[in-house]
Protein backbone atom coordinates (compact mmCIF):
# COMPACT_ATOMS: atom_id res chain seq x y z
CA UNK A 1 0.00 0.00 0.00
CA UNK A 2 0.97 3.60 -0.83
CA UNK A 3 0.29 7.23 0.99
CA UNK A 4 -0.25 10.05 -0.64
CA UNK A 5 -0.56 13.33 1.01
CA UNK A 6 -0.68 17.17 0.66
CA UNK A 7 -1.50 20.12 2.95
CA UNK A 8 -1.10 23.83 2.14
CA UNK A 9 -1.83 27.13 4.24
CA UNK A 10 -2.82 30.47 3.18
CA UNK A 11 -2.44 33.55 5.84
CA UNK A 12 -2.44 36.88 5.51
CA UNK A 13 0.57 37.52 8.57
CA UNK A 14 2.97 35.35 10.30
CA UNK A 15 0.74 32.33 10.73
CA UNK A 16 1.81 30.42 8.41
CA UNK A 17 5.17 30.04 10.06
CA UNK A 18 2.95 29.56 13.37
CA UNK A 19 0.88 26.73 11.99
CA UNK A 20 3.83 24.93 10.19
CA UNK A 21 5.57 25.00 13.31
CA UNK A 22 2.55 22.87 15.53
CA UNK A 23 3.76 19.73 16.02
CA UNK A 24 3.24 17.28 18.63
CA UNK A 25 7.16 17.00 19.28
CA UNK A 26 7.53 20.99 20.10
CA UNK A 27 4.49 20.53 22.18
CA UNK A 28 5.02 17.71 24.51
CA UNK A 29 5.67 18.96 28.32
CA UNK A 30 6.89 15.29 29.13
CA UNK A 31 6.85 11.65 28.02
CA UNK A 32 3.39 10.29 28.87
CA UNK A 33 1.37 11.43 25.70
CA UNK A 34 0.90 14.76 23.08
CA UNK A 35 -1.41 14.36 20.02
CA UNK A 36 -1.21 17.84 17.50
CA UNK A 37 -3.26 16.97 14.60
CA UNK A 38 -2.44 14.01 13.25
CA UNK A 39 1.02 13.34 14.73
CA UNK A 40 1.36 11.96 18.32
CA UNK A 41 4.13 11.22 20.77
CA UNK A 42 4.19 9.52 23.81
CA UNK A 43 4.41 6.69 25.89
CA UNK A 44 0.29 6.56 26.16
CA UNK A 45 -2.62 7.83 24.06
CA UNK A 46 -6.37 8.56 24.46
CA UNK A 47 -7.39 4.95 25.00
CA UNK A 48 -4.34 3.41 26.86
CA UNK A 49 -2.83 4.94 29.73
CA UNK A 50 -1.14 2.28 32.08
CA UNK A 51 -2.57 -0.63 30.95
CA UNK A 52 -6.12 1.47 31.20
CA UNK A 53 -8.85 3.14 28.78
CA UNK A 54 -8.99 6.59 30.03
CA UNK A 55 -12.12 7.10 27.57
CA UNK A 56 -14.01 3.79 28.88
CA UNK A 57 -13.19 4.98 32.25
CA UNK A 58 -14.60 8.37 31.92
CA UNK A 59 -11.84 10.24 32.47
CA UNK A 60 -12.03 13.06 29.77
CA UNK A 61 -11.18 16.67 29.96
CA UNK A 62 -12.00 19.47 27.53
CA UNK A 63 -9.70 22.50 28.11
CA UNK A 64 -9.26 20.95 32.09
CA UNK A 65 -13.35 20.76 32.61
CA UNK A 66 -14.86 17.59 33.27
CA UNK A 67 -16.67 15.94 30.05
CA UNK A 68 -18.87 12.58 29.81
CA UNK A 69 -18.30 11.28 27.24
CA UNK A 70 -21.26 8.46 26.81
CA UNK A 71 -19.89 5.85 24.40
CA UNK A 72 -16.52 4.34 23.84
CA UNK A 73 -17.33 2.82 20.74
CA UNK A 74 -15.43 3.94 17.57
CA UNK A 75 -14.56 7.38 17.36
CA UNK A 76 -12.44 10.27 18.65
CA UNK A 77 -12.54 11.99 22.44
CA UNK A 78 -14.80 14.31 20.64
CA UNK A 79 -15.36 15.35 17.06
CA UNK A 80 -12.08 15.41 15.06
CA UNK A 81 -12.63 18.74 13.85
CA UNK A 82 -13.06 20.08 17.31
CA UNK A 83 -10.17 18.88 18.50
CA UNK A 84 -6.37 20.86 18.32
CA UNK A 85 -5.00 17.83 20.25
CA UNK A 86 -5.20 16.05 23.31
CA UNK A 87 -2.38 15.28 26.25
CA UNK A 88 -2.18 12.47 28.73
CA UNK A 89 -1.73 13.68 32.05
CA UNK A 90 -0.85 10.59 34.57
CA UNK A 91 0.59 10.83 37.66
CA UNK A 92 1.65 13.87 39.66
CA UNK A 93 1.59 15.41 36.28
CA UNK A 94 -2.46 14.81 36.87
CA UNK A 95 -2.94 16.39 40.58
CA UNK A 96 -3.79 19.72 39.52
CA UNK A 97 -6.93 18.25 37.92
CA UNK A 98 -10.17 16.81 40.42
CA UNK A 99 -11.04 13.43 40.40
CA UNK A 100 -7.43 12.06 39.28
CA UNK A 101 -7.42 8.29 38.79
CA UNK A 102 -4.71 5.55 37.96
CA UNK A 103 -6.18 5.28 34.25
CA UNK A 104 -4.63 8.89 33.95
CA UNK A 105 -6.56 11.68 32.29
CA UNK A 106 -7.11 12.64 28.52
CA UNK A 107 -7.35 16.00 28.08
CA UNK A 108 -8.69 18.05 25.09
CA UNK A 109 -7.56 20.98 23.74
CA UNK A 110 -9.92 22.92 20.82
CA UNK A 111 -8.87 24.65 17.91
CA UNK A 112 -9.40 28.25 19.41
CA UNK A 113 -8.85 30.49 16.70
CA UNK A 114 -6.29 33.52 16.92
CA UNK A 115 -6.16 37.18 15.50
CA UNK A 116 -4.98 35.87 12.05
CA UNK A 117 -6.58 34.88 9.28
CA UNK A 118 -5.66 31.49 8.56
CA UNK A 119 -7.23 28.62 5.69
CA UNK A 120 -5.36 25.00 5.94
CA UNK A 121 -6.21 22.52 3.29
CA UNK A 122 -5.44 19.00 3.56
CA UNK A 123 -6.03 16.13 0.84
CA UNK A 124 -4.51 12.38 1.18
CA UNK A 125 -4.87 9.49 -0.76
CA UNK A 126 -4.52 5.59 -0.24
CA UNK A 127 -3.71 3.24 1.22
CA UNK A 128 -6.22 1.30 -1.71
CA UNK A 129 -8.92 3.93 -2.79
CA UNK A 130 -8.86 5.40 0.96
CA UNK A 131 -8.97 9.29 0.10
CA UNK A 132 -9.85 12.50 2.19
CA UNK A 133 -10.15 16.06 2.61
CA UNK A 134 -9.67 18.19 5.08
CA UNK A 135 -10.31 22.43 5.54
CA UNK A 136 -9.69 23.63 8.62
CA UNK A 137 -9.47 28.04 9.16
CA UNK A 138 -9.22 30.53 11.53
CA UNK A 139 -11.74 33.95 11.27
CA UNK A 140 -11.20 37.40 13.25
CA UNK A 141 -13.98 39.16 13.53
CA UNK A 142 -13.06 41.23 15.65
CA UNK A 143 -9.55 42.61 15.93
CA UNK A 144 -8.26 41.31 19.12
CA UNK A 145 -12.00 40.61 20.78
CA UNK A 146 -13.98 37.98 18.14
CA UNK A 147 -12.33 35.07 15.88
CA UNK A 148 -14.29 31.86 14.97
CA UNK A 149 -12.91 28.73 13.67
CA UNK A 150 -14.56 26.23 11.19
CA UNK A 151 -13.69 23.20 9.91
CA UNK A 152 -14.45 20.16 7.81
CA UNK A 153 -13.51 16.80 6.44
CA UNK A 154 -14.66 13.89 4.25
CA UNK A 155 -13.10 10.45 3.80
CA UNK A 156 -13.72 7.78 1.93
CA UNK A 157 -12.78 4.50 3.95
CA UNK A 158 -11.63 1.25 2.93
CA UNK A 159 -10.32 -1.85 4.83
CA UNK A 160 -8.01 -4.37 4.02
CA UNK A 161 -10.94 -7.04 4.29
CA UNK A 162 -12.60 -5.27 1.08
CA UNK A 163 -15.41 -3.44 3.46
CA UNK A 164 -16.01 0.66 3.29
CA UNK A 165 -17.91 3.58 4.53
CA UNK A 166 -18.38 7.23 4.24
CA UNK A 167 -17.34 9.89 6.83
CA UNK A 168 -17.67 13.05 7.14
CA UNK A 169 -17.30 15.72 10.08
CA UNK A 170 -17.61 19.38 10.58
CA UNK A 171 -17.49 22.03 13.58
CA UNK A 172 -17.43 25.31 14.10
CA UNK A 173 -15.87 27.46 17.41
CA UNK A 174 -16.93 31.04 18.40
CA UNK A 175 -13.83 32.74 20.74
CA UNK A 176 -15.19 36.29 22.35
CA UNK A 177 -13.41 38.05 24.70
CA UNK A 178 -15.45 40.99 25.55
CA UNK A 179 -12.43 42.45 28.52
CA UNK A 180 -9.63 41.48 28.80
CA UNK A 181 -10.13 39.27 31.95
CA UNK A 182 -13.33 37.20 30.27
CA UNK A 183 -13.49 34.69 27.38
CA UNK A 184 -16.86 33.02 26.21
CA UNK A 185 -16.12 29.82 24.30
CA UNK A 186 -19.38 28.15 22.35
CA UNK A 187 -18.71 25.28 20.14
CA UNK A 188 -20.59 22.95 17.87
CA UNK A 189 -19.15 19.58 16.31
CA UNK A 190 -20.29 16.56 14.58
CA UNK A 191 -19.00 13.61 12.88
CA UNK A 192 -21.09 10.33 10.89
CA UNK A 193 -20.02 7.41 9.32
CA UNK A 194 -22.36 6.34 7.16
CA UNK A 195 -23.02 2.99 4.88
CA UNK A 196 -20.36 1.22 7.00
CA UNK A 197 -20.11 -2.41 5.89
CA UNK A 198 -19.48 -4.83 8.74
CA UNK A 199 -17.28 -8.19 7.45
CA UNK A 200 -19.04 -11.48 8.18
CA UNK A 201 -17.75 -14.11 10.59
CA UNK A 202 -17.18 -17.70 8.82
CA UNK A 203 -17.14 -20.79 10.75
CA UNK A 204 -15.78 -23.98 8.74
CA UNK A 205 -17.72 -27.46 9.53
CA UNK A 206 -15.03 -30.10 10.93
CA UNK A 207 -11.55 -30.14 9.66
CA UNK A 208 -12.35 -29.38 6.19
CA UNK A 209 -11.08 -25.59 5.09
CA UNK A 210 -13.49 -22.93 2.69
CA UNK A 211 -11.67 -22.31 -0.31
CA UNK A 212 -9.20 -19.63 -0.44
CA UNK A 213 -10.90 -16.32 -0.13
CA UNK A 214 -9.97 -13.75 -2.28
CA UNK A 215 -8.00 -10.36 -1.15
CA UNK A 216 -10.08 -7.61 -0.09
CA UNK A 217 -13.67 -9.10 -1.26
CA UNK A 218 -16.58 -8.36 0.89
CA UNK A 219 -18.86 -11.19 1.19
CA UNK A 220 -20.92 -9.57 3.54
CA UNK A 221 -24.93 -9.09 2.86
CA UNK A 222 -25.27 -5.47 0.69
CA UNK A 223 -27.93 -4.92 3.49
CA UNK A 224 -25.94 -5.55 6.49
CA UNK A 225 -24.64 -2.01 6.82
CA UNK A 226 -24.54 0.60 10.05
CA UNK A 227 -24.05 3.77 10.52
CA UNK A 228 -23.37 6.45 13.21
CA UNK A 229 -23.23 9.86 14.47
CA UNK A 230 -21.64 12.23 17.48
CA UNK A 231 -22.89 15.23 18.07
CA UNK A 232 -20.60 17.79 20.93
CA UNK A 233 -21.33 20.93 21.67
CA UNK A 234 -21.08 22.94 24.38
CA UNK A 235 -20.12 26.42 25.82
CA UNK A 236 -16.88 27.13 28.10
CA UNK A 237 -16.37 30.64 30.10
CA UNK A 238 -13.05 31.73 31.77
CA UNK A 239 -12.64 34.84 34.11
CA UNK A 240 -9.55 35.82 35.44
CA UNK A 241 -10.43 38.97 38.13
CA UNK A 242 -6.23 39.13 39.16
CA UNK A 243 -3.03 37.21 38.31
CA UNK A 244 -3.82 34.83 41.27
CA UNK A 245 -7.36 33.37 40.26
CA UNK A 246 -9.25 31.87 37.56
CA UNK A 247 -13.26 30.97 37.66
CA UNK A 248 -13.43 28.25 34.71
CA UNK A 249 -17.04 27.31 33.76
CA UNK A 250 -18.51 24.45 31.24
CA UNK A 251 -21.71 23.06 30.32
CA UNK A 252 -21.34 20.37 27.48
CA UNK A 253 -23.43 18.14 25.80
CA UNK A 254 -22.83 14.53 24.10
CA UNK A 255 -24.87 13.06 21.99
CA UNK A 256 -24.01 9.51 20.57
CA UNK A 257 -26.67 7.87 18.02
CA UNK A 258 -26.23 4.19 16.26
CA UNK A 259 -29.45 3.31 14.41
CA UNK A 260 -30.13 -0.58 13.83
CA UNK A 261 -26.93 -2.75 12.72
CA UNK A 262 -26.17 -6.00 11.86
CA UNK A 263 -24.09 -8.32 11.86
CA UNK A 264 -23.97 -11.72 9.39
CA UNK A 265 -22.08 -15.38 10.09
CA UNK A 266 -21.48 -18.12 7.81
CA UNK A 267 -21.75 -21.70 9.27
CA UNK A 268 -21.03 -24.84 8.21
CA UNK A 269 -18.95 -23.57 5.40
CA UNK A 270 -18.06 -26.25 3.10
CA UNK A 271 -14.85 -26.55 0.87
CA UNK A 272 -17.31 -25.68 -2.13
CA UNK A 273 -18.04 -22.29 -0.32
CA UNK A 274 -21.79 -23.24 0.69
CA UNK A 275 -22.68 -22.52 3.92
CA UNK A 276 -25.23 -21.80 6.07
CA UNK A 277 -26.17 -18.02 6.73
CA UNK A 278 -27.27 -16.34 10.09
CA UNK A 279 -27.54 -12.66 11.34
CA UNK A 280 -28.05 -10.94 14.44
CA UNK A 281 -29.25 -7.50 14.34
CA UNK A 282 -29.32 -4.47 17.29
CA UNK A 283 -31.84 -2.14 17.97
CA UNK A 284 -31.11 1.35 17.69
CA UNK A 285 -28.59 2.75 20.33
CA UNK A 286 -28.62 6.34 21.62
CA UNK A 287 -26.24 7.50 24.47
CA UNK A 288 -26.12 10.95 25.06
CA UNK A 289 -25.31 12.97 28.64
CA UNK A 290 -25.05 17.00 29.90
Amino acid sequence: PCLLAAALSCAASPSYAQRAADNAVSSAQDAFGTSVGDESIGLYDTRNARGFNPMSAGNVRIEGMYFDRPSSGPGEVVVDRLMQGSTVRVGIGAQSYPFPAPTGIVDVRLRLPGDELLISPFISYGPYNQASVEVDSQIPLVAGRLAMSLGGRWEHVEEDNGTDAEDWSAAAILRWRPTDSVEVIPFWGRAVRADWEASPWIFTQGSSLPPKIPRRVNYAQDWALYKQTDTNFGVITRITPSDKWTVRAAIFRAHYDRPISHLTFYANTQPDGTADISYLSSPPQIYSSY
